[in-house]
């Protein structure tokens, strides 16, 4: 089999490279190598992961798994995100220790929890609690 071209982009900048990689890769492998590349080829010094694009570039990151990279493309045009990781030990609104976090905001806080990122929107708050960012 032929190796197929991804695009990854780092998020809220214009640094974008392409890969080649072999589909029979695993997920795992497919994003330790992607995420090693991009980093040396970018020059980033803090740790990253990859986003499918199509989602946004706040989106759940990709999950290391043993199923093939042809197995998770197949059929699709599919481009991808680079992000920072961002450690928080606990959601800075209700305090639940390793609650999920995802980035609602442009700023890329991975601050909030789900349930209450929810209850922020409910009551009409769209702002990051940590800068204000919308």
């Amino acid at each position: 089999m032929t190796q197929t071209v991804f695009t990854f982009k780092l998020v809220y900048t214009c640094i974008i490279h392409q890969y080649l990689f072999d589909p029979q890769l695993t997920m795992r492998e497919f994003i330790e190598s992607a995420t090693q590349q991009f980093a040396q080829d970018a020059h980033l010094d803090y740790p990253i992961e990859v986003v499918e694009s199509g989602y946004g570039e706040t989106a759940i990151a990709l999950t290391p798994s043993n199923i093939s990279l042809y197995e998770y493309a197949y059929g699709r045009n599919v481009a991808f995100y680079i992000r920072r990781i961002i450690e928080v030990e606990a959601c800075i609104v209700c305090n639940i220790p390793n609650a999920t976090r995802v980035r609602y905001y442009e700023c890329n806080h991975a601050n909030l929890c789900m349930d209450c990122h929810t209850r922020c929107l409910r009551a009409n708050n769209r702002t990051c609690p940590t800068c204000r960012s919308i």
